[in-house]
């Protein structure tokens, strides 16, 4: 079965989407291939969604599948000393990571156990992100 980097993407948007709180806001996300969210008309935290390619290997001999390799990176924004707004991010990333670790429940896509990270540059224009890292692949025909 030949699989594409857009069907992989529908993919990744599709489970995530179903992991997120019901009441999450469809405009408070930016989804792979989106622009950004502009901070400076927004109040509430926002989520990114990254798919960043990082490798790729041949996974037999002759015109066997290639494995597509890369890194599902998902940040909670939201403004600095709002304290409830950190609490709602942790509980948005607990969800991600549970649904996201060693799954096979976004075909073609499959992960690894993620890591939560906070970013070391700390405040921007006044807001604050925590992270989540999550190793995917996906096999492909040529």
């Amino acid at each position: 079965m030949k699989v594409s980097r857009e069907q992989a993407r529908q993919a990744v948007v599709k489970r995530i989407q179903t992991l997120l709180p019901v009441d999450w806001p469809e405009d408070r996300i930016r989804w792979p291939g989106q622009g950004p969210i502009d901070t400076a008309i927004t109040k509430t935290p926002y989520i990114n969604v990254d798919m960043v390619y990082n490798d790729g290997i041949s996974v037999g001999m002759g015109p066997s599948p290639q494995r597509r390799i890369g890194t599902l990176v998902v940040e909670v924004n939201f403004k600095e000393g709002e304290p409830k707004d950190l609490i709602k991010a942790n509980n948005v990333l607990d969800a991600i990571s549970f649904g996201l670790t060693d799954t096979d429940a976004m075909k073609p896509v499959r992960t690894f156990a993620s890591k939560f990270v906070s970013p070391k540059n700390g405040v921007e224009s006044g807001w604050m992100r925590e992270g989540l890292v999550t190793p995917f692949y996906f096999d492909t025909s040529r």
